[in-house]
């Protein structure tokens, strides 16, 4: 298993509500793009024009993470992304079919994702998730672990069409860059529901910092469920 993080054990009753509430898909167009924000069981996905844009973890409870907001204002999402790691707060309000978000937080590095073309602030509406017609593999599958240190941890894969996804990794008991991040390319197989996935990582040993292959894991699907040769857990389709 791959050691990882986030869940949110701390969170109160309002914010385990607004948890459940923010969860699907968000959609806004903005300078001539279409951007979606999906939330699924404590990951995040943006996706700008049918590609992904950026991803990783959230959390409604800034307290869960150590991060102290001095904004007065109740309602507060962070999202945590990147290979060096960084995350940005903001304020947000929901309702059935509303997302609004403002007032952005840089986080210690000052990076905001915002910045260069990135995504928008502003009144976001329930929309969907790029899909692919006949891709058994497309969507969210979910691993539930306890390492060899007894600790509790969670693995989910979020394939998207065109051959892409990514696997983020928490343990139950997180804190702040513990996460572990990883984008993922896959190819389907001859007979149906089979394939292989591929795991890349950055080589700092490269001149430039070279994303490689550093493991290729054959798979079947059976209904709900999704197998990796060689590895005897169950990934659950969300």
């Amino acid at each position: 298993m791959l050691a990882m993080a986030l869940v949110l054990g701390t969170a109160v009753a309002g914010t385990a509500n607004a948890q459940a509430n923010i969860q699907g898909a968000w959609e806004t167009r903005n300078g001539g793009n279409v951007w979606v924000i999906s939330f699924v069981e404590d990951t995040f996905v943006i996706y700008r024009n049918g590609e992904m844009f950026q991803y990783g973890t959230y959390t409604l409870n800034p307290a869960a993470w150590g991060v102290t907001v001095t904004s007065n204002r109740p309602q507060n999402l962070l999202i945590e992304f990147g290979f060096e790691r960084s995350y940005n707060g903001f304020t947000y309000n929901i309702s059935a079919n509303e997302l609004v978000l403002s007032n952005p937080l840089r986080s210690h590095d000052g990076y905001l994702i915002l910045g260069q073309g990135g995504l928008p602030l502003g009144t976001y509406r329930r929309g969907s998730e790029p899909a692919e017609a006949g891709n058994p593999l497309v969507g969210v599958w979910r691993l539930n672990y306890i390492d060899n240190e007894g600790e509790v941890g969670t693995e989910i894969y979020r394939f998207f069409p065109n051959g892409k996804g990514v696997l983020i990794g928490f343990p139950q008991k997180y804190k702040l860059y513990d996460a572990g991040l990883l984008r993922v390319t896959y190819e389907l197989g001859t007979t149906p529901g089979t394939g292989q996935v591929s795991l890349w990582r950055v080589d700092t040993n490269t001149p430039n910092w070279e994303s490689v292959v550093f493991r290729v894991l054959p798979f079947a699907i059976d209904g709900n469920i999704l197998r990796f040769e060689g590895i005897s857990a169950e990934y659950r389709k969300r």
